[in-house]
């Protein structure tokens, strides 16, 4: 009866280690796609903008409600400078091209995920930091040019897009993990020197890409860590 005891105790643990590990797993995977945390606004102008005031200095945009696809995001409200797009505030919309004001230096957290219609972005040199799954699932973004300032790239930032390709600046250090992660269409990646770091799996997914870069640099070691295409870049 003991030994009867027992055996029914260890699998029912067993069951419940199985469950936990499973609704683990796809609180990970939902929070990364589906949880965007949107900030209701202080005001929404005539054009659908939201607007928080932060310190009654500068604005962040929260969300947009307008119906034009075509969207140029103000630079001020009231006199103070638009200085971030905020976490979710395009998510799911339909626009199809945004115009980013030079006031803009931050992209927040899933600030245009899953824009399926979005086909041009074009950003202003001072942005520093594009968030995590800022641009994931952007599925018809095929170009962007990354700013000349830009320092961080977060995690899933470009994943599951139409990117063809892509060129990286020298201001940027670290990649971070999945930040390119399936994107399909993408065939030829160009890593300065400069990035000395990457997070796990950054071009992955992808079997057709072509990594360029400095020869003896750390994109040539992840290349080949990875297994990906390499080709040593030019000198110019």
């Amino acid at each position: 009866m003991k030994k009867l005891l027992i055996l029914i105790f260890t699998v029912c643990l067993c069951f419940m280690s199985v469950f936990t590990l499973t609704s683990c797993k796809k609180e990970q995977v939902g929070s990364r796609v589906d949880t965007a945390t949107v900030t209701e606004p202080d005001v929404v102008d005539d054009d659908g903008f939201g607007y928080i005031i932060v310190d009654s200095k500068t604005v962040t945009i929260t969300q947009y409600t307008g119906s034009g696809a075509n969207v140029s995001i103000p630079s001020e409200y009231e006199g103070m400078p638009v200085t971030e797009i905020g976490e979710g505030a395009f998510r799911s919309t339909k626009v199809s091209s945004v115009t980013v004001p030079d006031s803009v230096t931050s992209i927040g957290v899933r600030a245009f995920s899953n824009c399926q219609y979005l086909t041009s972005v074009k950003l202003p040199d001072g942005i520093k930091t594009i968030e995590q799954n800022a641009f994931e699932y952007c599925s018809n973004l095929k170009a962007i040019t990354l700013p000349n300032a830009l320092e961080t790239i977060g995690m899933y930032c470009f994943t599951v897009s139409g990117l063809e390709s892509i060129e990286i600046p020298e201001s940027v250090t670290y990649i971070d993990h999945y930040a390119f992660y399936q994107c399909l269409n993408l065939e030829t990646a160009k890593v300065p020197a400069t990035v000395k770091e990457f997070g796990q799996n950054v071009f992955s997914g992808n079997d057709k890409l072509t990594i360029i870069g400095p020869e003896g640099s750390a994109i040539e070691d992840y290349a080949k860590k990875y297994e990906l295409k390499f080709t040593a870049q030019e000198a110019e």
